[in-house]
């Protein structure tokens, strides 16, 4: 693990992992074990891919060993930036999941050529609001591939990648969300979900057509056939 004497540490210690981070290294690490089950229950590649799967709305996961030690990893998911979920994680938590990143990263290797991904964290120009954020801002944030940061409360869930493949099956009896399924919701919430707490959202042709594309403006998945989103 490097050389307790030497007078130059900052390069001899470089990029060195200490214990808790070098369990990816092990055969069947339970501590990678529970890192991949928490990854998926936290639902992460709905904004980042990891192990070559997921969204492209924020960092690259698999390149993130290259770019950033394992200390620093760990300080990115205990003080989340903005808009990402704080997940109060415990500390052996964050330990499994910076174990997970470097096993993914390993497994999936390096990409030769990866175009840069513009993330914007910035807040909305005055008057500029969007139907999602005029209309559901105030409960819900969303990060997006195209318009970067979207609303600013965290007293309901982060939508996210809501469309995609990656979001948590959280529609009523367990079951993914689609365009229509989320039209059907916004109409009556209480209809799909009799004691839903959520108030129905009134929107015109015009602005649900906006808020449709905001929610699919990464790569719609393959569950949304051009009949079904083309129609609405």
């Amino acid at each position: 693990m490097g050389r307790a004497d030497t007078i130059r540490k900052e390069i001899a210690h470089d990029r060195i992992l200490t214990a808790r981070f070098s369990a990816f290294t092990l055969p069947d690490s339970p501590v990678v074990k529970r890192g991949k089950k928490l990854m998926e229950q936290m639902a992460c590649r709905r904004c980042h891919i990891s192990g070559g799967k997921g969204n492209k709305y924020a960092a690259n996961l698999d390149w993130s060993p290259q770019n950033s030690t394992a200390e620093e990893l760990l300080n990115a998911v205990r003080e989340p930036a903005l808009f990402m979920p704080d997940f109060h994680f415990s500390e052996a938590q964050v330990v499994q999941l910076v174990n997970v990143i470097y096993a993914n990263s390993r497994e999936t290797g390096q990409p030769e050529e990866e175009i840069p991904v513009l993330i914007h964290f910035e807040a909305p120009q005055p008057g500029e609001k969007s139907v999602f954020e005029k209309e559901c801002g105030s409960c819900h944030r969303m990060l997006t591939k195209h318009k970067g940061g979207l609303g600013g409360s965290y007293m309901g869930p982060n939508l996210s990648g809501l469309l995609t493949e990656f979001y948590p099956k959280t529609y009523p009896e367990e079951k993914a969300w689609t365009v229509q399924r989320l039209k059907d919701w916004l109409t009556n919430p209480r209809k799909p979900l009799k004691n839903a707490r959520m108030a129905p959202v009134n929107l015109n042709d015009k602005d649900w057509q906006q808020l449709q594309v905001g929610f699919i403006d990464g790569e719609p998945p393959e569950r949304l056939t051009c009949q079904e989103t083309c129609r609405l």
